[in-house]
């Protein structure tokens, strides 16, 4: 696999995300049913052993300067962050690397610190992931590393 993402454009990036994260369920033995229209921040709906989840996928790449960070929007009109079956799933494109992968539920959105942001003042309510070097231990509790266990 190609590991150069900065041929890819941010659309082509997220497309390929949402594919890596479909790919990722299938490979653990989850069902996954597409959305003909992701109007709603839902990108799919995953379901095992009769438990369904809703996954909305979000790919941001390394910033390309030390120093820097990156800020990854959900809109709060699409995420309820009181809903148990709800997660985001990360990807973080390192160039020369796999990506890295995170889940994130629903719920973490509840409590805000330095990497979940909670914008409610905002003209367009959102929550935000502030991702920095400084702000990696606190998403790598949500990195999958031995598989999906939702």
């Amino acid at each position: 696999m190609n590991t150069d993402w900065s041929v890819l454009n941010n659309q082509q990036l997220g497309s390929f995300g949402e594919a890596l994260a479909r790919l990722e369920f299938l490979s653990y033995g989850y069902y996954v049913y597409n959305n003909e229209v992701d109007d709603h921040g839902i990108d799919f709906i995953v379901c095992k052993d009769g438990k369904y989840f809703d996954i909305q996928v979000k790919s941001f790449r390394k910033p390309i300067k030390n120093g820097t960070s990156n800020y990854v929007l959900i809109k709060k009109k699409y995420f309820n962050n009181t809903k148990e079956n709800l997660y985001v799933y990360l990807l973080y494109f390192v160039r020369g690397e796999s990506p890295r992968h995170f889940m994130i539920p629903a719920k973490a959105f509840q409590d805000e610190n330095d990497l979940i942001r909670n914008r409610k003042d905002y003209p367009e309510p959102e929550f935000g992931l502030n991702i920095s070097k400084k702000n990696m231990p606190l998403l790598e509790p949500f990195e999958i590393l031995n598989g999906i266990r939702l």
